[in-house]
């Protein structure tokens, strides 16, 4: 988990530098009280696999969005797997 907190860690200071507030990376949203650090390739789905943390698997989303993603996954993070290459990243 050192990998994964660094790299949290390392997002989310991204985002307060880019915008000066932490905000959902799928809805925009900054109303939010409580962000969550989502892997996009699942750790259920890839629990051994070394790139499971890599800052390209990982999205900030607010509870709303993690919510979505959990419910109907494949159709929640389609898009975002072709956007981050994810295919190739774990092959």
């Amino acid at each position: 988990m050192e990998v994964y907190d660094r790299n949290r860690k390392e997002i989310i200071s991204n985002i307060l530098e880019f915008r000066g507030y932490i905000f959902c990376q799928v809805c925009d949203t900054s109303s939010s009280f409580k962000f969550h650090c989502h892997h996009i390739m699942f750790r259920s789905e890839k629990s051994k696999h070394p790139m499971l943390h890599h800052k390209r698997n990982l999205i900030i989303v607010c509870e709303k969005c993690h919510s979505i993603f959990h419910r109907v996954k494949e159709e929640a993070r389609k898009d975002l797997v072709i956007e981050r290459n994810l295919i190739e990243l774990f092959k």
